[in-house]
């Protein structure tokens, strides 16, 4: 076999121009490159593309990992904002809810009062208002000395408790006498028992008073007889600063039982009991 055979190309230097094309053709060298040329390029290509695609996937899986932790972190930590809040509601409610006051009557004496925690004023400028005339109108200034607990764990202030009162009569029924105010705010302690509060009550029923005769019966019982105690009921109209203009009203409703406020007062004046007798 000759070196030409052998190589598959024309090594003779001297081959004419036509012979050398006709042996490139022959050959045909610059096919076959241009396939190891595809070839090659195209595992570069895949070398080249293959990793920047490994990364692509791997950083967009990582990101989504971290967007699910901090989105589990964020639940977390509302949730726990959210018991916490829950906690600190339940805490300020049990403190802050209105627990009604109690109340009880302690005493209900002739005066009045200028100051909420009194004293009370019972000298003789003020008895000697008291008015029981031939007309049959009948004027009496008196003071509820009253007994409050405080069971609420913030301190609490009245702006005002208005009484009404009903005189409970010798045959049963009720007849109203007047209405009781505060003379000015009334404050109490937190969590406290036994604040003393005083309220002025005027009684003032006129002549035209349909119950008249048996409110001046149950007084002449009371006050000039043997001193049967006097009954009365009553309904206390609560206005606390801080709730009252919600329509948080607390009412207080009770009856009590005291010797006649006028016996120590009047004696035993006749003319007041000839005054009170003529209207009987």
């Amino acid at each position: 076999m000759n070196k030409e055979s052998q190589y598959g190309y024309n090594t003779n230097p001297y081959r004419t121009a036509e012979e050398a094309s006709i042996a490139d053709y022959s050959n045909d060298s610059r096919p076959t490159g241009y396939l190891h040329g595809a070839e090659h390029h195209s595992n570069q290509q895949y070398r080249d593309t293959a990793p920047n695609s490994t990364v692509f996937t791997g950083g967009a899986e990582k990101g989504k990992r971290k967007r699910k932790l901090i989105t589990k972190k964020c639940c977390i930590i509302f949730w726990i904002v959210v018991v916490v809040l829950l906690i600190i509601l339940g805490v300020a409610g049990y403190f802050l809810v209105p627990r009604i006051p109690t109340a009880n009557f302690e005493n209900l004496e002739v005066g009045t009062v200028l100051s909420s925690k009194g004293p009370v004023d019972a000298s003789r400028d003020v008895t000697s208002k008291i008015k029981l005339d031939t007309s049959g109108s009948i004027f009496v200034p008196l003071v509820l000395e009253v007994s409050v607990d405080n069971p609420n764990y913030i301190p609490w202030t009245f702006k005002n408790v208005t009484v009404d009162v009903d005189l409970i009569l010798s045959d049963g029924s009720k007849a109203y006498i007047g209405l009781g105010g505060l003379p000015n705010s009334f404050k109490m302690p937190a969590k406290s028992k036994s604040n003393t509060m005083f309220i002025n009550f005027p009684v003032n029923i006129s002549a035209q008073d349909p119950n008249l005769k048996n409110i001046a019966s149950t007084m002449v019982e009371s006050c000039f007889g043997a001193g049967k105690r006097l009954k009365i009921s009553y309904e206390a109209t609560v206005l606390v600063n801080g709730i009252s203009w919600l329509g948080i009203k607390p009412k207080i409703t009770d009856t009590a039982s005291f010797a006649c406020p006028l016996t120590g007062i009047l004696g035993p004046r006749s003319d007041l009991l000839d005054m009170l007798q003529s209207v009987l």
